[in-house]
């Protein structure tokens, strides 16, 4: 049985990111993450009492033994890669020490270019990188200048790209780019599974969709059926529209 299972007492409506009744848990030993991440459990982003707080989410995850890249996000990939841009891995800790108030800063200027404000505000953003479970930045950069970054929550049971901040202006790297490369850097590592978040309505069909090796948690088990998928995110969106 997982630790520190509690009930929340909130309607479900995932699709807006309301959450409860359903299995939370909290916990302070990152031995346990791969538990955690392999029953369907997420971090939550939003500040709390207990920072180590997870929900259970239609998470997806991919398997990167058997992971495998249909040929339009290979074309897709190779015109990123012109970008040249240097990935790199940072502890979290030399990360904030590198770049600090300037990644915030940077972070919240692109959510705002993207999307008009920023879905994170600076109580979240901060929340989120300091939270205990984060060790590891993937950081993108070309020459002096960051062009993206993500948090990530890593272990040998394989790495959760929780968040990527980066400038979506024309003509630069766009986001697909940046989820590859992560999924790349995740098998060279040597892990086994890269965690994408949870997957809820179409706008999410970019974390799966020309992939082999895809499962989403349901109920309590890993599926690998696309095709329901598909079905469970477009109920999503006539649900949140209703």
């Amino acid at each position: 049985m997982l630790p520190g299972i509690v009930i929340a007492e909130r309607p479900i409506l995932y699709n807006r990111y309301r959450l409860g009744p359903g299995p939370w848990l909290h916990c302070d030993d990152s031995a346990r993450l791969d538990r955690i991440y392999g029953n369907g459990f997420l971090p939550l982003s939003k500040p709390h009492p207990a920072p180590q707080r997870f929900f259970a989410a239609r998470s997806l995850r991919i398997e990167c033994a058997v992971w495998k890249v249909e040929k339009k996000r290979r074309h897709q990939q190779r015109a990123w890669d012109r970008f040249g841009l240097h990935r790199e891995a940072l502890p979290r800790a030399s990360f904030l020490e590198r770049y600090g108030e300037h990644a915030s800063a940077l972070a919240t200027a692109w959510m705002e270019a993207r999307f008009g404000t920023a879905y994170l505000d600076p109580q979240r953003l901060r929340f989120v990188l300091t939270h205990p479970m984060v060790n590891t930045v993937l950081t993108w950069s070309s020459g002096p200048h960051l062009k993206a970054f993500a948090p990530l929550i890593q272990g040998a049971w394989g790495a959760h790209y929780w968040f990527v901040f980066y400038n979506e202006a024309p003509a630069s790297p766009q986001g697909h780019g940046f989820l590859m490369d992560f999924l790349l850097w995740v098998r060279d590592e040597g892990l086994p599974f890269a965690y994408l978040g949870s997957v809820y309505g179409l706008q999410s069909l970019y974390k799966w969709r020309g992939f082999e090796g895809v499962t989403f948690r349901e109920n309590d088990h890993w599926c690998p059926d696309k095709e329901r998928l598909g079905a469970l995110l477009a109920e999503d969106d006539r649900t949140s529209a209703s």
